[in-house]
């Protein structure tokens, strides 16, 4: 890992030259008109100086990126044994540094760089997706596309979070200037863009905290005193003091920074607001919306508080407030464009009320006492029983050769109205449970972190032993109503009719389509996703009758108490409160199921699902049209098959 410091050298040499050349074209101007020329010659001066060094920065950090895993780990130690040993290297960077710091404008680096913008979840995800692709325009005079520019490669983020605390502060001391007017500029440009940074991240904090959608959840910020728009009382006052005074002192001849230490403490306020509003969202749900709102929130505070540490700092403690906020907004633009961060940072409170819903219904899937194991085994039953007349329907549906579209809607509607029906009769279907069960168990993960070793383990043993009974009793219970009544169903209709619901070729394939020689295995880890994406539907759903106040809305809806009556209608809405994200996800699950067949003959791959109860209930129907002539190698692969 080596640094180039010719490249710096060279820059700063023809910024030099510039700067000569600018001073002697000013010189010969006449002299009536040396502002305007002056003011136009300073900004097209500026301009060029900035894209010059911001070249000359990406080249220098080019020629010191890691090429390997194992350097990367390093951080910036490569470039710190250089600066210790080469005291013209530290010259050279400390000038760049100070001249790269004239010439461009920090404000959105410090107020902009790894915050939330207000574009949303959607628009920001466009806008990584679509900036990976096409790269965006580079303005050479703000220091956030200077760093861009020069963090630009994938493996720059690594790197970056490899580097310590301790080595960003070696970093600044290093390369602080000694003194001299370019320092003094470089330092007086700093804590103004500093100072506006504060400014604009204060404003955007006390806007954010009146948002609607925060209010609704937590509505005593509209009846106390709101520290969001206290922190900007007190930060305006500080900001205004400092546009009248450069030097305002006390009595003991140092920087008076006591607003900014109630600030400090305002912003802390802010952030309990935040935490209250977290755990009210559990009882009340949340959304997309409130989580980026909050995740915004978060940023913006962070970043205050780094802000105004710096403003705040004395002389000592300054490397230290500077290198945690060079460290941040640095590893900010390495990351400006990774996907994944954005969709972790954006989607973990609602992935935690979604998985916390389906935690909650899937406790109901659990039996603890032998009444409970009985009822779950008895409500297997009736799902077996029901599943057996929807397989019976699936074949009708096919049998019956409608347009390929109505068909697949058909199927579709077949299942989520099955499956639907299990649920209003209170019914179990086993490979419905581990979707909901896998929820309960890492609910049960979560609240154990705070117990000892041997609780938990106690704890994590008693839950899989009941899941494991649970999960038992409703697949026995499926497997053993659901085969006799398709069996018995089937001699139905051949008394009726004379024929068989299956065909013996249609049922041969049944009988193979069941069997471990089959791709049932692939097949059956299919549904298994489809299931899981059911579980977090219905979770998703209870969330949002939760955050939407669902009942209460019902309840107030003039249409529905004239229909049902006042006392009708308050029933009818506690039960949608309670069910909607069941019916949900037993609906998204039957039409997942029925879309997944016709999809893989449209993309000519091997595509469909296998569920046990729906494949048990099919060789019920298989079995009566071969007479039972099934050898006994089939008949144990389709055992183990299923």
């Amino acid at each position: 890992m080596s640094f180039d410091f010719d490249i710096l050298e060279r820059a700063l040499n023809a910024n030099a030259n510039a700067d000569a050349s600018a001073d002697t074209t000013a010189d010969a101007t006449n002299p009536a008109a040396t502002v305007d020329v002056a003011s136009d010659g300073d900004l097209t001066h500026r301009a060029a100086v900035a894209k010059q060094f911001m070249l000359a920065f990406a080249d220098f950090v080019a020629s010191g990126r890691p090429p390997n895993q194992h350097q990367r780990t390093a951080g910036l130690e490569p470039l710190l044994l250089r600066l210790r040993i080469h005291a013209g290297d530290r010259a050279t960077l400390a000038r760049f540094t100070c001249t790269l710091l004239c010439h461009t404008k920090h404000v959105s680096l410090y107020a902009d760089a790894g915050i939330l913008p207000s574009t949303g979840f959607v628009g920001e995800l466009y806008r990584r997706v679509s900036h990976r692709v096409l790269p965006e325009v580079v303005n050479p005079i703000y220091l956030r596309d200077c760093l861009a520019e020069a963090f630009c490669d994938p493996c720059d983020d690594d790197w970056l979070a490899a580097a310590s605390d301790e080595q960003w502060q070696e970093l600044i001391r290093l390369v602080s200037p000694d003194g001299g007017a370019l320092a003094a500029r470089c330092i007086e440009r700093f804590e103004t863009e500093l100072s506006n940074a504060i400014d604009v991240l204060s404003l955007r904090l006390a806007g954010l905290g009146l948002e609607a959608e925060l209010l609704r959840v937590y509505p005593d910020l509209e009846e106390h005193d709101s520290p969001f728009m206290a922190q900007q009382h007190e930060i305006q006052r500080w900001c205004a003091g400092r546009m009248q005074s450069a030097d305002t002192v006390n009595a003991e001849g140092t920087h008076d920074h006591s607003q900014l230490d109630h600030a400090l403490v305002l912003l802390d306020q802010c952030r309990s607001v935040l935490d209250r509003v977290r755990k009210n969202t559990a009882s009340i749900g949340t959304s997309f919306g409130l989580t980026y709102l909050i995740g915004r929130l978060l940023h913006t505070i962070r970043r205050l508080e780094l802000l105004v540490n710096v403003a705040g700092a004395d002389a000592a403690a300054k490397p230290v407030a500077c290198a945690l906020l060079l460290r941040e907004v640095g590893l900010a633009q390495a990351q400006r464009n990774d996907i994944g961060k954005h969709i972790a940072q954006s989607m973990d409170l609602v992935a935690l009320r979604v998985t916390e819903n389906a935690g909650r219904t899937g406790e109901h899937y659990i039996t603890e006492t032998r009444e409970e194991y009985f009822v779950m085994f008895r409500a297997a039953l009736g799902a077996g029983f029901v599943v057996a007349f929807m397989a019976w329907a699936k074949i009708f549906i096919v049998g019956i050769k409608l347009p390929a579209l109505i068909e697949v809607f058909g199927i579709c509607a077949m299942y989520a109205a099955a499956f639907i029906i299990i649920h209003l009769l209170h019914f179990s279907l086993a490979t419905k449970q581990p979707a909901m069960t896998a929820a309960a168990i890492a609910a049960a993960l979560d609240d154990s972190r705070q117990q000892t070793n041997s609780s938990r383990i106690e704890r994590m043993v008693d839950m899989v032993a009941r899941v494991t009974r649970s999960q038992l009793a409703a697949i026995v219970g499926n497997i053993v109503l659901t085969i006799p009544t398709a069996i018995l169903l089937t001699y139905v209709v051949f008394a009726l009719s004379g024929a068989h619901i299956v065909e013996a070729g249609k049922a041969q394939k049944l009988m193979h389509d069941a069997s471990l020689l089959s791709l049932a295995p692939m097949y059956a880890g299919i549904a298994g996703v489809l299931l899981f994406f059911g579980g977090l539907i219905s979770g998703y759903f209870d969330n949002k009758s939760s955050y939407n106040r669902i009942r209460e809305r019902l309840q107030a809806h003039a249409g529905l108490v004239a229909l049902l009556g006042r006392d009708r209608n308050d029933r009818f809405a506690r039960y949608i409160e309670d069910n909607l994200g069941a019916l949900a996800g037993n609906a998204s699950l039957g039409i997942m199921l029925g879309l997944v067949g016709p999809l893989g003959v449209a993309l000519g791959v091997p595509l469909d699902v296998r569920h046990v109860t729906i494949t048990a209930a099919g060789l019920g129907l298989a079995l009566p049209a071969i007479s039972f002539d099934v050898a006994i190698a089939v008949a144990f692969a389709t055992l183990f098959g299923v």
